[in-house]
């Protein structure tokens, strides 16, 4: 009547490939995979966050496997490179940015991160920051210190990393704001807290 056909009674199963790592091994010499794999990554990063600085930048492509260089010449101009890792099983050399892309190159990330950084909107993304803090830490008397990051997950959707020093202790804590700016704990709203705000609250409010 509606043109309707059965659903066949048996389904097509089929085993996709399995392709493992190879082991350590050099690199084609023009390095097309390579470049096109870090142009990949560094294109889609710096649409999905707004990076400020190359070391802001460099802790983004870690879990790529990606490394940058930077250089400064005389006159100030800053010159970039991108390597693999060889934890990854890959050796590599550098390769200059501008010849990965040329919106990858020193001075264009050098712009990018000013651009970035001159935001007007900024204040406002550090003020609701601190606000989300804030009720968090008064929601909860004491926080365990390895669940901060899945309260703060689940409770203000707030994606964080806290580290730690060798000796178990704190050191640096960043945010991954859904505006796409990344903010360490001294970023939020100085003007209202000491510079160790967030650390302050982790040895008083939370347990080791």
């Amino acid at each position: 009547m509606f043109g309707l056909t059965p659903s066949p009674e048996s389904k097509r199963c089929q085993n996709l490939p399995v392709i493992r790592v190879p082991e350590e091994r050099s690199l084609p010499d023009d390095g097309l995979g390579v470049r096109f794999y870090m142009q990949d990554v560094l294109n889609t990063l710096c649409q999905q966050y707004k990076p400020r600085s190359f070391k802001e930048l460099k802790h983004l492509i870690q879990p790529y496997h990606l490394v940058v260089s930077t250089t400064r010449n005389k006159s100030g101009r800053v010159g970039v490179s991108y390597g693999i890792a060889k934890a990854l099983g890959y050796k590599s050399r550098f390769i200059q940015g501008y010849k990965v892309h040329p919106n990858l190159s020193g001075p264009k990330l050098e712009r990018l991160f000013q651009k970035n950084s001159r935001s007007k909107l900024l204040p406002t993304h550090r003020q609701r920051l601190k606000k989300q803090l804030d009720t968090v830490f008064k929601l909860f008397k004491t926080i365990h210190l390895k669940d901060l990051e899945t309260i703060l997950l689940e409770f203000q959707k707030l994606d964080t990393s806290l580290e730690f020093n060798q000796m178990g202790q704190p050191k640096s804590f960043t945010i991954f704001d859904k505006s796409g700016y990344i903010f360490k704990y001294d970023e939020i709203d100085r003007k209202l807290y000491p510079e160790l705000y967030l650390f302050n609250l982790i040895r008083t409010r939370l347990l080791m």
